[in-house]
């Protein structure tokens, strides 16, 4: 065969190769100084002798091995077009060889097809010939000259310097000897010239792997990492996946789901994809959740948030940027975070005042507040220009609150960028696990993107390519082994990493230093008898290691897939371990069956700590974890147990059932409850009751004489635990035990506490306060069942009295609450304050006045604030007295600051800025106010104060004149949060705000949720929720012209509340102004005089609200005037009210008010002849709503009067 143009090949062709799996040409690079393509040159024919032979290896640069693969690759494709083209045509060199069918003896073909490449990279043919060249004239014909070649060739087959011993790689002296042997071989290396051709442009586009760096890596044994076998279809889903999370029009998070048995590859699918989503500019952050960890809450989250926030951290570009965005998003809430991420610390500063864990908040409260600042967390760090890969391995071992902190995470609507990635066995999930009850939420959710990959075990092709990394040869070498491979372990990719190391470490798979490539015995392989499992094999290969190895990876297996090496170090402390267990894992380290990562160590595959712990005989495994808990106990330090105190705990609680020390039990009770009180500060309830629960359980009857405090707060915190986690059942069991125990009022409290904090949830408000009312009497603050005016005025009289004696600096300064008694009065005051305003209204003036009265008479505490809040509401809303409720609001204020109590300021506020300030203080002014009470409330996990804030913040904004478009995209904001949050009767009393926004802003039927003009009352259940539809819907009638309609929901409006005013700012003051302009207009229209005493009181109370906040109120009363003078004849009256309307509304920023007053004037002015000044009203009114956003309205004048 010839190297040159003469032989008709051209030199372009090997430039551009095709491997028969690609379906994509694959460009060969061509080297530095590596030879043109053309004749070999004479000179490299050297003599046969080996000495000459390796004298030539050193020769062999890498830019010379790629020039020869170039040559190599245009002579195996010339022979394979001659073949093809050309059958008659004679191979080179055996120019009397005959031939057989179409391309002659395929055998023979690739026989010489190797003697041409031996002679291409050695530099000299491989066969000795004895005989002198000058014999060949003698021979009588061409045929016997052809025998005598084939003969000559068979007896030398033994006799070629095999390449490698030129120093040529092991891969293309495989391939070489492959060809030389088909004749001799029972199953030939390759049966076509592509199979050669194949295996070039596999060797030619992996140089590094087959040709550079062989004879160095592949001594060892080479598990690959993370590569991709037959998975290309998973990665695209799951780089997909992050492609559409990151394009600027996605609406949704990403969240790829990956299922499969275990071992199959699901992390290492992963793992694959991490390069290249870090290269998109990801942030990827990982954690993994443990069987043997499930009551350690949030550990895997956790874990992923440290990695994270140890990732910004790094970032030095983004550094400043992101700590200003994590300080203004999460506050100084950032201090509880920190005490759970300690990475956190190094992209924020934490301050001494910022709030930690320790602040006065608990159960459902924190873990609202967990899950806010989370959020908060990553709207400050990711985006779609920032993204977030967030994945969390095994699932199927999450714990609840886990995933609801992932599904808070996922579909918050004010995130962008976030992909979370999951993985789980979905063999081990039944219908009705929780993980299962999660995922169909998060599907049903609608504001996730979801894709579902399955992965199975790996196909033949895959376990070949698998085989064929980890050995560093051409696939088509391995074939055999792989197959038998495959055979064994069903294909399972764990199975078939652990297979062939155990073949390995049995020798049955060797590296043969003479052949240099691996070697095998397929006959042993094959009749190898082996475990079911990898779990199995794994336990084999354990029992092989040393003594202190197996011993060491017994312990760490009863920790879980990961430990700390801290916990280690505490083991070693105990007296009957003298070997070190960290050197002992170091070895499996070293044996791959672990990994160290940081300070912690980690079995490489949870399938591999299942074969470690299955080492413990069953009978022996309660006995083995007690005694791993008592020897951590024992050598702990006091900061090392509060460190490891679920570790601790987790051991002991396994083994409890063989205690038999009764002070033992009380003792491991006591570290039960603090972990479940650990657990309860981090949202961790369901293990937090899981410790309660087994605390209780190791007590007895003498208990309750002996250790009463313990048996109290072990009851009473497994009640609360129950009572978030909806086990009503389970929390009024044990709050009935320990009812029945209690002898004194103190251990009466908490439970009957808890009780009334129950009922008041559940709705049971009449229950709560029956439950109370005995509590308050032996607190000494008496409270009557049934309620009299008297009782009542008797209550308010006694509070008003000692407040005549004080100023309201002097009640600012008052020495704190001492009497235990009455702080606990307070407690339970301030707990059903909200309840008896909402549902038993009666109550709320005599448990406002009994906070203030105690705190007037004994000091005052944290509660106080709320109690005097609650008093000037109660002093604007049902006594009319405006000024001196304002003041105890500020008061209010000035006690909250005092105390600190941060947890009740969303509460607070809400009292103050929505119910108190507006009937004196500019409306405007509480807008901001109330937007703090919102975040502040959701970062305290107080959810309900911050969306009645919320709702708050809504109503007033649509009646100050505040921009439609941008209150509608801030109410639906809210309005969403109001479901996340599980808010739904604060979303139902929101809708009619919503609504009326949405019309007057041109919305249709289905955005505005429905018609606020349907007919019935809204929802009976609640006056509130009713007034507020009632109030919506006769206002829009009003201001279109529906004068009739408007009397008749005024009508109804006043039917439901009656002479309750205790409703906010906008319902009752915008109510009574709208229910006596209707009633003018209506009059007017039929020249009836039937309301008039409607319009007269409207009139009178306007006139007080105007004389005590004439901010808000004087231009409602200038127009109701102008209204009822030009009702009454009183023409010059009427225009000059109507222009002290305008004026005073423009003056005081209420747009919709001013451009009521113009449009109203524009009537006036029209019906009296003056048509030059009802344009110019008209025109004025129409760009005024047109400018508060009222499109729908604004439409409406300039259909009737424009």
């Amino acid at each position: 065969i010839f190297w040159g143009e003469e032989s008709g090949f051209q030199k372009t062709s090997p430039e551009i190769c095709r491997y028969p799996e690609s379906s994509s040409a694959e460009i060969i690079p061509e080297p530095p100084g590596s030879l043109p393509f053309g004749r070999l040159p004479n000179s490299s024919v050297g003599t046969p002798e080996l000495s000459n032979a390796l004298e030539s290896k050193n020769l062999l640069s890498n830019a010379g091995l790629m020039s020869k693969m170039k040559m190599a690759l245009g002579a195996v494709q010339a022979v394979g077009e001659m073949r093809e083209f050309a059958p008659s045509m004679p191979p080179p060199n055996t120019a009397n060889h005959r031939e057989k069918g179409n391309g002659g003896d395929v055998e023979d073909d690739l026989t010489c097809l190797g003697t041409e490449l031996y002679e291409l990279f050695a530099g000299q043919p491989p066969y000795i010939q004895s005989r002198d060249v000058s014999n060949d004239s003698s021979e009588a014909s061409g045929y016997a000259s052809h025998q005598r070649q084939k003969r000559d060739k068979r007896s030398s087959a033994q006799r070629f310097v095999p390449l490698r011993e030129l120093g040529i790689p092991s891969s293309l002296c495989d391939l070489v000897t492959g060809l030389l042997k088909s004749k001799e071989a029972s199953k030939p290396a390759y049966k076509s010239v592509v199979e050669v051709e194949n295996d070039l442009v596999l060797i030619a586009n992996q140089p590094q792997k087959y040709l550079f760096n062989q004879n160095k890596v592949h001594r060892e044994f080479q598990i690959p990492q993370h590569p991709l076998y037959g998975r290309e279809e998973q990665m695209t889903k799951l780089l997909e996946a992050f492609y559409w999370t990151t394009n600027p029009s996605a609406p949704n998070n990403g969240m790829v789901l990956i299922s499969g048995y275990a071992g199959t590859g699901k992390s290492c699918l992963v793992a694959a994809a991490r390069d290249t989503l870090l290269e998109r500019g990801a942030c990827f952050a990982s954690g993994k959740f443990d069987a043997m960890r499930q009551m350690r809450p949030l550990s895997a989250v956790v874990s992923a948030f440290d990695d994270f926030c140890a990732l910004l951290a790094c970032d030095e570009d983004r550094a400043d940027m992101v700590r200003e965005a994590i300080a203004t998003a999460m506050g100084s809430e950032g201090g509880v975070l920190a005490d759970m991420i300690p990475n956190l610390r190094k992209v924020m500063s934490v301050s001494e005042n910022f709030a930690t864990s320790s602040s006065n908040i608990g159960g459902r409260e924190a873990m609202q507040r967990l899950m806010f600042l989370f959020r908060m967390l990553l709207r400050a760090t990711c985006s779609r220009t920032h993204p977030v890969v967030l994945f969390l391995d095994d699932l199927q071992w999450a714990d609840e609150v886990s995933l609801e902190l992932v599904h808070a995470l996922i579909t918050d609507v004010e995130l962008r960028g976030l992909l979370f990635v999951g993985s789980y066995r979905d063999n081990e999930v039944s219908p009705d696990d929780p993980l299962t009850t999660w995922l169909g939420m998060v599907r049903n959710s609608g504001r996730v993107n979801v894709c579902s990959v399955a992965i199975g075990n790996l196909d033949g092709s895959s376990v070949n390519s698998f085989v064929s990394d980890a050995l560093g040869m051409l696939p088509r070498m391995t074939r055999d082994l792989s197959d038998a491979v495959s055979h064994k372990t069903g294909g399972n990719a764990l199975f078939v990493d652990q297979f062939l190391a155990s073949l390995r470490d049995e020798g049955v798979l060797s590296f043969s230093l003479t052949t240099r490539r691996w070697q095998w015995d397929i006959e042993k392989i094959t009749a190898k008898d082996i475990a079911d499992n990898v779990v199995e094999l794994m336990m084999e290969k354990i029992r092989s290691l040393a003594p202190e190895v197996r011993s060491a990876l017994r312990v760490a297996a009863g920790f879980g897939a990961q430990c700390h090496q801290d916990i280690f170090h505490i083991i070693d402390r105990a007296s009957e371990n003298i070997a070190a267990t960290n050197i002992a894992l170091d070895i499996a380290v070293s044996e791959g069956l672990m990994m160290k990562v940081g300070t912690s160590y980690l079995f490489s595959h949870d399938q591999i700590q299942r074969a470690a712990y299955s080492l413990i005989p069953e009978p022996e495994l309660v006995a083995f974890h007690l005694q791993l808990g008592r020897s951590l106990w024992r050598s702990c330090s006091a900061d090392e147990l509060e460190s490891h105190l679920f570790v601790v705990v987790d051991q002991l609680h396994r083994g409890s059932c063989l205690l038999s020390n009764h002070n033992e039990k009380v003792n491991i009770a006591q570290l039960s409850l603090m972990a479940g009180e650990k657990a309860s500060s981090m949202s961790g309830f369901l293990p937090a009751s899981t410790y309660f629960k087994a605390g209780i359980q190791l007590l007895v009857e003498g208990d309750w004489e002996m250790h009463r405090e313990l048996c109290f707060d072990l009851y009473n915190s497994c009640a609360e635990m129950e009572h978030i986690l909806g086990d009503f059942g389970g929390m009024r069991q044990r709050l009935h035990e320990a009812l029945k125990r209690a002898r004194n009022l103190e251990e009466k409290l908490r439970p009957n506490f808890n009780l009334m904090q129950c009922l008041g949830a559940q709705g049971n408000v009449i229950e709560a306060i029956n439950t109370a009312l005995p509590v308050l009497s032996c607190l000494g603050e008496e409270v009557p069942t049934v309620l009299s005016k008297a009782s009542v005025q008797k209550e308010l009289v006694s509070a008003h009295q000692l407040l005549c004696e004080r100023s309201e600096e002097d009640i600012s300064k008052l020495n704190p609450m001492a009497n235990s008694g009455k702080r606990e009065a307070m407690k339970v005051l301030n707990l059903l304050i909200y309840y008896v305003f909402t549902e038993k209204k009666e109550y709320f003036p005599v448990f406002a006045s009994r906070m203030v009265s105690l705190s007037l008479k004994y000091g005052v505490c944290s509660e106080s604030a709320m109690g005097f809040c609650s008093y000037g509401m109660l002093l604007c809303i049902l006594l009319g007295d405006y000024d001196r409720g304002f003041r105890f609001g500020q008061v209010g204020l000035r006690l909250m600051e005092r105390f600190q109590v941060r947890e009740h300021l969303a509460k607070i506020y809400v009292v103050v800025f929505a119910m108190i300030n507006p009937w004196k203080d500019p409306i405007q002014a509480s807008l901001p106010c109330l937007k703090e009470a919102v975040d502040v409330g959701l970062s305290n996990g107080d959810t309900e104060s911050a969306m009645l804030a919320a709702h708050a913040y809504g109503g007033m904004s649509l009646c100050t004149g505040y921009s439609l478009v941008l209150l509608v995209e801030e109410m639906s904001h809210y309005a969403k949060q109001m479901v996340e949050c599980t808010q739904h009767h604060t979303y139902t009393i929101n809708r009619p705000s919503r609504q009326a926004a949405l019309y007057l802003l041109g919305g249709t039927n289905e955005e505005i949720e429905g018609s606020l003009f349907d007919d019935g009352e809204g929802d009976r259940a609640s006056i509130y929720s009713n007034a507020l539809l009632l109030f919506h819907r006769m206002w829009l009638q009003y201001l279109f012209g529906e004068y009739e309609n408007a009397v008749i929901t005024s009508e109804a409006l006043h039917k439901a509340t009656g002479t309750n005013k205790s409703g906010g700012f906008p319902s009752v003051c915008n109510g009574t102004l709208y229910s006596g302009l209707a009633a003018i207009a209506l009059a007017r229209k039929c020249g009836s005089t039937q309301d008039s005493d409607k319009i007269q009181s409207s009139m009178g109370q306007m006139k007080v609200w105007a004389s005590s906040a004439p901010w808000n109120c004087q231009h409602k009363l200038e127009l109701i005037k102008a209204e009822y003078a030009y009702l009454e004849g009183d023409h010059l009256g009427a225009a000059q009210a109507y222009d002290a309307s305008i004026n005073l509304a423009k003056k005081h920023s209420f747009l919709h008010e001013q451009a009521l007053a113009l449009e109203r004037a524009g009537i006036f002015f029209l019906e009296s002849g003056d048509h030059d000044e009802a344009s110019e009203s008209f025109t004025k009114a129409h760009d005024c709503y047109s400018q508060w956003g009222a499109y729908r309205k604004s439409a409406h004048i300039k259909k009737l009067y424009l």
